[in-house]
């Protein structure tokens, strides 16, 4: 029996073969930013290290310095999901 595949793999796989573009977390991993036309563009921002809060105690944490992945939708993906019917 086939092992089902995620919803995140099937949409990396078929917008980069979709749209043409390789999806590899090497180009994120090195800090590149990929672009899908039409789509959006994925990047890596970074996060300095700061002092939180445990919400449970109360008491102050510090929290190491972080990247964390980041999409910001192209223009035309926009028009269409905002386009009144």
């Amino acid at each position: 029996m086939p092992q089902p595949i995620s919803h995140k793999a099937w949409f990396i796989t078929g917008a980069s073969k979709g749209f043409g573009y390789v999806w590899t977390e090497a180009a994120l991993a090195r800090g590149d930013r990929v672009e899908l036309r039409g789509f959006g563009a994925f990047s890596v921002k970074h996060r300095p290290a700061r002092t939180g809060r445990n919400p449970r105690t109360g008491a102050h944490v510090s929290v190491d310095q972080k990247s964390v992945p980041f999409f910001k939708t192209g223009k035309e993906m926009r028009e269409r999901l905002n386009k009144t019917q």
